[in-house]
């Protein structure tokens, strides 16, 4: 799919959550439905045991932290995959549950760029993946548009 991104210039918007951008939660959230439909199934219990033995789960077995490293870790694969033209921020703070340490809101993304520098990352990139590729892709979806709107696209 990221291939197919580049090839239609498209850009992936990375969304922080840390089920999507990380594998040991990915695989923690997947362990859980396992867990819970076995508990689903169990008729011996309560709806209200099944919450209560749910609720000790989630206490037992927590979600992985993530931080501004794994979210830049998921761009990089992004990049080495798609390119660097091809790759932006989503975040979706309005529609998550858990952010990485050290993202909490959008006053915190200057971590990302100390943390792309780190990685050797130069400013003309670093700009890219900020917001420059999110602005080339909605200009071309613009220009598209107003093609069709005229009557001059196929």
């Amino acid at each position: 799919m990221l291939k197919s991104v580049a090839k239609n210039r498209g850009v992936v918007m990375v969304n922080f959550y840390p089920l999507y951008i990380a594998d040991e939660a990915a695989k923690r959230v997947n362990d859980m439905f396992a867990f819970y439909r076995k508990l689903q199934k169990d008729e011996s219990l309560s709806e209200e045991e099944k919450d209560k033995r749910m609720d000790e789960y989630d206490q037992e077995y927590p979600i992985p932290p993530t931080t501004v490293k794994t979210v830049v870790d998921h761009i990089e694969h992004i990049i080495k995959v798609a390119g660097i033209e091809h790759v932006g921020i989503g975040s979706d703070y309005d529609g998550i549950s858990a952010v990485p340490k050290q993202l909490d809101d959008v006053s915190m993304f200057p971590y990302i760029t100390q943390e792309m520098l780190n990685r050797g990352y130069n400013e003309a990139d670093i700009r890219k993946v900020l917001g420059e590729n999110f602005m080339r892709a909605f200009r071309a979806a613009e220009r598209v548009s107003r093609e069709i709107q005229s009557g001059q696209s196929n």
